[in-house]
């Protein structure tokens, strides 16, 4: 269903969700290492571990931003095929 969706739409629309798709990685991938350097500066340097729940947090966006980036590489492939064509 997903590559009906990307079919179907302009190649203009799938170079806008690209860019869209890239900086929501970039701003997901930077809060989370904010994330876990705080978390880590928390644990190691004021021995709370209150905090530590919060990797969690930091491990589901590396999971959505892995799919995300799957998904916009799927655009890409579907760019270059209709530049090919």
């Amino acid at each position: 269903m997903k590559n009906e969706k990307i079919k179907s739409q302009s190649s203009e629309q799938l170079r806008q969700n690209i860019k869209t798709i890239k900086v929501i990685a970039g701003m997901l991938i930077g809060t989370s290492i904010l994330v876990l350097l705080t978390v880590l500066y928390l644990f190691l340097f004021k021995k709370d571990s209150s905090a530590l729940p919060l990797l969690m947090v930091t491990a589901g966006s590396a999971i959505i931003v892995i799919i995300n980036l799957k998904q916009a590489k799927l655009m890409q492939a579907e760019l270059d095929y209709r530049k090919n064509l």
